[in-house]
């Protein structure tokens, strides 16, 4: 009886992500460098989300088939001059330096993004982030921290990025100049 419990809670995982409905997606908002949690709230609310409406979709219907929600996947901002050095660290990434510095706030948004996608992904939705600057930098920290079954789920549209148009290329490349 424990061995077919524990094959159950084994497979039950895969169960769950093969039920994924590609035809919706959750959209997700991660803001650069220097933004306030109001900036990156409007910029959401005000410029991605009407983007959205207005360039793929004919009427609202439609949209709610396709569009899950549409949210913010905030990256806090302590200003412009630590912002851009912790961008700086966060693409070199010698020696974990990000964590060492920026630790407790970096970590959390890490943390706070992946629990965000997962959940969007077990719910059976797609997700995009639309990522502005600095966000590409934890978008793909967040990328490599899904599994590799919820990352065939994830997508990412960069936009002012200190990174590769891909994350999952800069990602992939990134991790193979590690183990090389």
């Amino acid at each position: 009886m424990k061995h077919l419990l524990l094959i159950f809670c084994l497979l039950f995982p895969i169960v769950a992500l093969s039920s994924i409905d590609e035809r919706k997606t959750d959209i997700y908002f991660a803001n650069g460098i220097d933004t306030s949690p109001e900036s990156a709230y409007i910029s959401t609310k005000t410029i991605l989300k009407p983007a959205i409406e207005k360039e793929f979709y004919q009427n609202e219907d439609e949209m709610k088939r396709r569009i899950g929600k549409v949210a913010l996947s905030y990256n806090h901002t302590v200003g412009f001059k630590t912002d851009v050095w912790e961008s700086i660290v966060q693409k070199v990434d010698i020696l974990n330096l990000v964590d060492l510095m920026f630790a407790t706030r970096h970590e959390d948004d890490v943390k706070t993004q992946v629990k965000a996608y997962k959940e969007s992904i077990e719910s059976g939705h797609r997700v995009l982030v639309v990522a502005h600057s600095q966000g590409n930098l934890f978008t793909g920290e967040s990328f490599t921290s899904l599994g590799p079954c919820m990352q065939k789920q994830f997508e990412a549209v960069s936009i002012a990025s200190p990174m590769h148009a891909d994350i999952k290329e800069e990602t992939s490349s990134s991790l193979n100049n590690i183990s090389a």
